[in-house]
């Protein structure tokens, strides 16, 4: 679940403004994007949630139905929706690279 390029920028900024928030919750251990990368895939996913409703026209779903999860990504200009048939952290996993490929 990594970022890469443009995608990456926008999010590590996204992020250092809103960390200033949690700083003194958890004495700064996550103020920084490198604390980000430490923290569990589960949590992580809340966190890229968030940045990408931030966005400007911005979506991330991932939703169990049938035998896989449905995945709905959505910026301002782009729209793509798929089906993973891997556990939910995979299919949250597929979500984070499919946004980061529509950004870049």
């Amino acid at each position: 679940m990594k970022l890469t390029g443009k995608a990456k920028e926008l999010f590590e900024e996204w992020y250092s403004e809103h960390s200033i928030r949690i700083r003194s919750d958890y004495n700064g251990m996550l103020s920084n994007p490198t604390a980000f990368n430490s923290l569990n895939p589960m949590f992580q996913w809340g966190v890229y949630q968030d940045w990408a409703d931030s966005l400007k026209g911005g979506r991330m779903e991932v939703y169990a139905q049938n035998n896989g999860y449905n995945i709905i990504i959505q910026t301002e200009e782009k729209y793509c929706s798929f089906q993973s048939r891997g556990n939910r952290q995979e299919a949250r996993n597929a979500a984070i690279e499919k946004l980061n490929e529509l950004i870049n």
